[in-house]
């Protein structure tokens, strides 16, 4: 069984980074308008923002872990599963539900990421051809 603290204080830092993931998909979003307007000045501020949110967010991470090594007593934790067998059933299924919903956001954020990271390199292999031309257009036949 878990300390209730320690189960307490993981989900605070579940519920706070759903929170956090909540905002990233806001200023991914924004990314995607500042991308298709080509606003540099707005890209970089916003560049600034992913960054320290996902550093916030990655921090996150690391004191959730070290939390659950310590709780479970191990050294390396194999699945949140080994969280999830410690707790009363009806508990568990909370816990689980939590754990998932961050999950989802996870996922949705690294796809908007993907998606903007794709527009951006499309954007750019554009601009250089309209720039600089295509290298193969004036090889001969």
């Amino acid at each position: 069984m878990m300390n209730a603290a320690v189960l307490k204080q993981l989900m605070a830092g579940i519920q706070a980074d759903r929170s956090a993931y909540a905002e990233l998909e806001h200023l991914l979003e924004a990314q995607l308008g500042a991308i298709v307007h080509c606003d540099a000045s707005r890209l970089a501020s916003l560049a600034e923002s992913i960054l320290q949110l996902s550093a916030t967010l990655d921090g996150s991470r690391c004191e959730r872990e070290r939390l659950l090594l310590e709780a479970l007593g191990v050294s390396r934790l194999t699945s949140i599963e080994q969280v999830f067998m410690r707790l009363p059933a009806d508990i568990a299924t909370r816990c689980r539900a939590h754990w998932e919903a961050l999950c989802s956001k996870v996922q949705h954020c690294q796809s908007l990421n993907t998606r903007n990271g794709r527009l951006m390199s499309e954007q750019h292999g554009l601009l250089t051809r309209v720039m600089f031309g295509d290298e193969d257009v004036y090889v001969s036949a």
